[in-house]
């Protein structure tokens, strides 16, 4: 996936959700895009090395013998937890793409609240509700609002960026640093 076309698919979603006032299914739509964008990223720097440096610890054939590891015995492959569990131990240290993902001071807020409002928005079940609050509202169900309204509501007291906004700038930069990371 070619990260202009993502970017693309995101700015028309930024329109869509404008004219149709739906953040919510908005930023679901960018969330699995993202996702999308990430597998690709994953298995692409799992299987070949990275320009003219491997920045693999663990190398694998192709990409049906990197699928086939991931998978082990399960019929199902959740690539979201894999990038977050494995990752470190197929990059070598200081050379994970995915970092940004999993200990960066500012991206891993931002990825854990988007996994917590897209498991939300997904399955609107007890335990995902559970997560959108602890995560999103400080664990405090008082504070609690729909998604839409969240997503329109302001990141902070100055007005100057919505959730809406500020998650979508978090997805774009995101993106960005793993196309082309800097390690």
């Amino acid at each position: 996936m070619n990260i202009d076309t993502f970017e693309s698919y995101i700015n028309e979603q930024n329109e869509w959700a404008q004219e149709k006032d739906c953040y919510d299914i908005a930023i679901f739509r960018c969330w699995i895009k993202f996702e999308k964008f990430l597998i690709y990223k994953f298995v692409e720097y799992s299987t070949k090395p990275f320009g003219s440096e491997d920045i693999r610890r663990l190398k694998f054939d192709d990409e049906s013998h990197f699928k086939a590891f991931l998978k082990g015995e399960r019929s199902y492959i959740e690539y979201m937890s894999k990038i977050e569990k494995l990752s470190q131990h197929i990059f070598k240290n200081n050379k994970n793409p995915f970092e940004i993902l999993i200990s960066d001071q500012n991206y891993s807020n931002v990825f854990k609240d988007l996994v917590a409002i897209r498991n939300y928005i997904a399955h609107e079940s007890e335990e995902a509700e559970r997560k959108y609050i602890n995560r999103i509202f400080s664990s405090n169900p008082k504070r609690m609002i729909p998604v839409n309204d969240y997503l329109k509501s302001w990141k902070d007291r100055k007005k100057a960026e919505s959730c809406y906004s500020f998650y979508v700038r978090g997805i774009k930069e995101m993106s960005k640093l793993i196309e082309l990371p800097i390690f």
